[in-house]
């Protein structure tokens, strides 16, 4: 009787701790968000230099689908990121539409 009540008291300290620490993280994220989203464009395009982002986009055999993919990223308004495309081995014909993309997009190093 003593072990299993150790053990239901271990697991729900372990439980409360778990919940603590996602409430710090959902917090922190909270936090984030309210001060991107009080940025006014200007502070965002003097801030872009330093704060640039990757995009990863993941394709295998979307051929239907890639081109609005790709061209919906570079309709964004925030200009500092760069867009990385994997073809996983498609079968279609996603690759030359990544290729054919990338050629009409100037690379901005």
């Amino acid at each position: 009787m003593k072990f299993n009540l150790a053990l239901i008291i271990a697991i729900t300290v372990f439980a409360l701790s778990i919940l603590a620490v996602g409430r710090i993280l959902v917090g922190l994220i909270v936090s984030n968000l309210h001060q991107i989203n009080s940025l006014n464009r200007e502070q965002l395009d003097q801030k872009s230099a330093h704060h640039r982002f990757s995009v990863v986009i993941p394709a295998f055999n979307e051929e239907k689908f890639i081109r609005r993919c790709v061209e919906s990223v570079l309709n964004q308004t925030y200009s500092n990121y760069e867009i990385i495309t994997v073809d996983d081995g498609s079968s279609d014909q996603t690759g030359m539409i990544l290729d054919e993309l990338a050629s009409k997009i100037p690379s901005r190093a």
